[in-house]
């Protein structure tokens, strides 16, 4: 049965990774380069050409979306048996913080995309929004179509284990928030 969970996980995560980097990162990127036309034409960091939307674009972003998919399925099958407190706490540790996490590794001042694409505040936004919708939408699902995730019973049976593991993500997130805030007030 639990074999069955991390294979419906697993397809669950590729699906929600097509549609958060190849639909929503599409979606922010036109919104940024439609409030941002001195940019039409430019290549940003990734190679792109913005404000140009290519099948070829498109596909990479949603290949990209199949590997982030997959790193996605691997954090929520760890992170789901780490949950607890109200529902509106765990809804919160699903997103902003995984959000915050990949938009600092995404978000850097010496780049084309954050010099000259604005305001500083939409383009860092939309690059935590993007990758905070993944874990809610991942999530949702997972709850709706049921079953047992491996590992549910972690924080009964090894609460030092499941402690430790909570320490280590809020500690990565807040590491990452601080090196972002130190990229934002540098763009700014």
């Amino acid at each position: 049965m639990r074999v069955r969970y991390v294979l419906t996980a697993l397809a669950v995560a590729l699906a929600t990774g097509v549609v958060c980097v190849g639909g929503l990162s599409r979606i922010a990127m036109s919104l940024l380069a439609s409030r941002n036309p001195q940019a039409a034409g430019r290549t940003s960091d990734d190679g792109f050409e913005m404000g140009v939307v290519t099948f070829d674009g498109s596909m990479n972003l949603a290949v990209l979306g199949l590997f982030v998919g997959v790193a996605g399925w691997l954090v929520y099958l760890v992170a789901r048996p780490l949950l607890f407190g109200p529902g509106w706490f765990r809804w919160f540790c699903l997103s902003i913080p995984p959000g915050v996490v990949v938009a600092s590794l995404i978000v850097h001042p010496e780049g084309v995309d954050f010099t000259l694409l604005g305001p500083v505040w939409l383009t860092v936004g939309l690059f935590v929004l993007v990758p905070a919708t993944y874990g809610p939408l991942m999530h949702l699902a997972m709850v709706r179509l049921g079953g047992t995730p491996p590992g549910e019973d972690l924080a009964v049976r090894a609460p030092a284990v499941a402690w430790t593991l909570r320490a280590f993500f809020a500690a990565l997130s807040v590491l990452a928030f601080v090196g972002l805030v130190g990229d934002v007030q540098t763009l700014a």
